[in-house]
């Protein structure tokens, strides 16, 4: 018996699981009728156990070893297991293979793969062409090895003129290579350049696999031609690259990303002894990329083989990477793991700030331990709505820098930002018009560590807590906020669009309020310019200041008992184009410190509008005689008291609806400029 009918013999009894002979039409030794080889349509036309695959009459397997000598198991475009015919095996193109098979780098038709699960048993699925390989085939380090003489073999080029990939990130000969050679008439030339003609070298492929890598990740670049054996000084750009091999038709690149290379298309450059050429995005270099149709296990993590988890992007990135999530949510469902931290001075980005969700376990209401973003340092997110966390963004790191930039932290169960007392030094920065900080069922944004700073540019949308918080709660000492732009929604529990309890300086510029100020801490400033404060008629102050130092500049105050209240017998205030109505008791209410509304050199250009009774556009209430209130070129109810000072002596000053002053001795003196 040939050593063919006994593997056939040996096939068909494990196919059809038979453990003696002659059953099924197995057991007989006569050859086949037609034998392996002979053109089929149908399984019927070939002698069983023989079955009908690439065309072709095959004998069944398990492994290679079930095969004749030199044959390999492959799957048939039927996902059947065929011994492979030695008239298929070989190729040049991928052309010259029956799909599904593809033609490697060792110029042999073989099953591509990610894992392998993707191959017969036993068999490897090999790197960098990702194709099914016997052991013996593939070196230690998992390469597909050169089957004549055990190197790593280069790939095969494409059928056709364009050498490869085109358009698709892969380079292919689609157009000429750039040659940047001296001038063939002068010599002149960059420097270190060979002085020889600018003329075109033969180069007829130049193909990259995998088309595109991960920042942090590997490949191969495989340049096909003529006269290259003399190529030398490959340069892709910021992108390491290693020659492997090199012969007068091929050469072969390693290539290795470093982590925090610059996203996007590379060109290949290098020298021959006919100059320099250049060959455009030869290879696309991708962000660490996940999404959910990806997977952690199976894909090389690029955008367009992406991972599925945001965690698992995190395990590869470093310093200077950006993790790429493409729309979709992210759950603990979907394989996630929160509270892993992001690396220092990394990127997290999301496709879309609305699309792109990661989803905590508290969005059925309950109450969660589970916290969403954490940092190890450094870091940037941007387009990405965080919600359902006990802290949406989670900061404990000292002296970090921190940007958000189009985030949405939402429905916390407790806060959407929140720093520890050991983020001492931090700076957090508040960037993008779709950015959104409300619906917290405490605090918003919390600031309870000593020398933070909170600063936005070019930023827009809500901070808010849904009922028990403020909107922005500082308790931290020597704390610096300045923020543009943003809207404090009415908060219909604590009342306070921002609470300040503690020293530290505070500016808004360009922002909405709807709900009330309080600025504590001694020693605080508060600065608030092209701003409008709203809070209902019921609630007691606008702004209620109790610090050192209080600017309004083009600010209007409007409901409240009081408009503003200040109340610190060392502060002062500045106030300069600013308005206050529909106030029920006072506009502006002094219980200590001083008031600057105009000088005699400055306009005031504030506006008091109350009602005619029962109200009075500033009362002054210092309860001993004490440096007089300025005001210039500032009505009360449409009505500007002339220049001169207005002096309680034992009696009030009362312009009923306009101004009011009360304890002795003090006094307002008007300017008109």
């Amino acid at each position: 018996m040939t050593m063919f009918s006994l593997n056939a013999r040996f096939a068909c009894l494990v196919v059809l699981g038979l453990v003696v002979g002659g059953l099924g039409g197995c057991g007989d030794d006569k050859p086949n009728t037609p034998p392996t080889g002979q053109v089929c349509v149908l399984n019927s036309e070939c002698n069983n156990p023989l079955s009908c695959s690439f065309g072709r009459c095959h004998a069944p397997c398990m492994e290679s070893r079930d095969c004749p000598t030199n044959q390999r198991c492959v799957t048939s475009e039927t996902k059947v297991n065929v011994c492979q015919l030695p008239e298929q095996k070989t190729c040049k193109y991928n052309t010259d293979c029956l799909k599904p098979l593809v033609c490697a780098r060792d110029l042999q038709c073989r099953n591509q793969c990610l894992s392998e699960r993707d191959c017969a048993k036993g068999q490897k699925c090999a790197t960098p062409d990702m194709v099914c390989a016997d052991p013996d085939e593939v070196d230690t380090t998992g390469l597909l090895k050169n089957t004549i003489d055990g190197s790593v073999p280069p790939p095969p080029p494409e059928a056709g003129a364009d050498g490869g990939a085109g358009a698709d990130g892969g380079a292919g000969a689609d157009g000429p290579v750039e040659m940047d050679g001296p001038d063939p008439m002068t010599g002149d030339g960059p420097a270190g350049e060979r002085m020889v003609p600018n003329v075109e070298i033969p180069v007829e492929g130049v193909m990259a696999m995998p088309p595109s890598i991960r920042q942090g990740g590997s490949g191969a670049i495989v340049i096909t031609g003529t006269g290259l054996a003399t190529a030398d000084e490959f340069a892709l750009e910021d992108v390491r690259v290693t020659k492997d091999m090199v012969t007068d038709t091929m050469v072969r690149l390693s290539v290795t990303v470093p982590h925090g290379t610059k996203v996007g298309a590379k060109a290949l450059s290098f020298t021959t002894v006919n100059g320099r050429a250049t060959k455009a995005a030869v290879l696309t270099i991708t962000a660490i990329t996940a999404g959910p149709m990806g997977d952690d296990t199976m894909n090389r993590g690029t955008t367009d083989n992406p991972f599925r988890t945001l965690k698992r992007a995190l395990q590869v990135a470093t310093a200077n990477d950006t993790v790429a999530l493409l729309d979709g949510t992210y759950r603990v469902a979907d394989g996630e793991t929160f509270m892993v931290k992001i690396p220092d001075k990394v990127t997290v980005e999301g496709q879309t700030a609305a699309g792109t969700q990661l989803i905590g376990p508290g969005e059925s209401g309950g109450a969660v331990n589970v916290d969403g973003l954490s940092f190890e340092g450094d870091a940037t997110i941007k387009n990405l709505t965080v919600s359902a966390f006990r802290y949406g963004v989670y900061i404990d790191k000292p002296m970090s820098n921190v940007t958000l930039n189009n985030v949405k932290a939402v429905s916390s169960r407790t806060y959407n930002v929140y720093t520890t007392a050991a983020a001492m030094g931090t700076k957090i920065t508040l960037t993008g018009t779709d950015s959104d900080y409300s619906k917290s069922q405490s605090h918003a944004i919390l600031l309870q560590t000593p020398n933070i700073s909170l600063t936005s540019t070019g930023a827009a949308g809500p901070i808010g807590s849904l009922a028990n918080g403020y909107g922005l709660y500082v308790t931290g000492a020597n704390t610096t906020v300045s923020l543009q732009g943003f809207t404090f929604p009415e908060n219909t529990g604590y009342r306070y669009a921002v609470y300040v309890s503690s020293e530290s300086n505070l500016k808004f510029d360009g922002v909405t309020f709807q709900d009330s100020i309080y600025g504590g801490g001694a020693m605080s400033t508060l600065e608030i310019v092209n701003s409008t404060i709203t809070v209902p008629a019921t609630t007691n102050y606008g702004i209620d200041f109790v610090g050192n130092k209080l600017t309004l500049r083009g600010v209007t105050v409007t409901g409240s008992r009081y408009g503003v209240h200040q109340n610190n017998g060392a502060g002062e205030a500045v106030v300069r184009e600013s308005t206050f109505k529909d106030y029920t008791s006072y506009g502006y209410y002094l219980t200590g410190g001083k008031l600057d509304m105009g000088t005699a050199t400055e306009r005031g250009n504030n506006k008091f509008i109350g009602p005619a009774t029962n109200a009075w556009g500033l009362r002054d209430q210092r309860q001993s005689a004490v440096i007089s209130i300025t005001c210039s070129n500032t009505e009360f109810n449409g009505f500007r008291p002339p220049a001169g000072k207005v002096t309680a002596m034992g009696t009030s000053v009362n312009e009923m609806g306009r101004y009011y002053i009360q304890t002795i001795g003090n006094s307002i003196e008007f300017f008109e400029l």
